[in-house]
């Protein structure tokens, strides 16, 4: 058993040590996957807020495979439903959701040469030109770490249609900037 399941399992068993650890390493994880959804940021603390009340007062919770997906899931199930509320009799779907903002750190603007600056700077316009489902599916898939099995239980679609999705905008995208891509993408990502 993994180091997260066994603070999962004290967790349920009460102890608030447990849920301050899952609290801390799983934070920054949940605020920045929020952002991403809904640019409206009191609404996405609220929500993280009102996810661990939940997790916090529940008694009967399950045992997640993987607590990143499972609060990832759960806090995206949060935010849908106080944005339904507070948009009243307006149902919102995923498609009217702003768009979906991947943006490169500044770390790596800055380290970055100036032509390695200007290509970074042609692979976060292709990146943000993008469709909101594609851009989170590059979210998802680079940044949280899921397995395609876990996107597509998120965004319901099949494992093997998440593969092929992301196959495809990576492909899309590397025919812009041949060879160079993936290099520049995955320093992209890391830093």
């Amino acid at each position: 058993m993994d180091y997260w399941k066994l603070v999962w399992k004290d967790f349920k068993a009460g102890s608030n040590t447990a849920f301050e650890k899952i609290y801390y390493k799983f934070i920054d994880v949940l605020y920045r996957y929020g952002t991403k959804i809904t640019t409206d940021r009191e609404l996405v603390k609220d929500s993280i807020q009102q996810l661990f009340l939940e997790l916090y007062l529940s008694k009967n919770i399950s045992d997640p495979e993987n607590i990143e997906y499972y609060l990832l899931k759960a806090l995206k199930r949060i935010i849908m439903k106080r944005m339904n509320d507070k948009q009243k009799y307006v149902n919102v779907v995923e498609n009217d959701l702003p768009a979906f903002a991947i943006e490169l750190s500044p770390e790596s603007l800055m380290i970055a040469s100036e032509q390695l600056r200007s290509e970074l700077n042609l692979i976060n316009d292709s990146i943000q030109s993008l469709p909101p489902q594609k851009k989170e599916l590059l979210y998802l898939k680079f940044y949280s770490g899921l397995n395609n099995k876990q996107i597509g239980l998120m965004l319901d679609m099949k494992p093997e249609t998440v593969q092929k999705q992301i196959y495809r905008i990576l492909k899309k995208l590397k025919v812009k900037f041949h060879e160079q891509f993936q290099e520049f993408f995955f320093l992209c990502l890391i830093t």
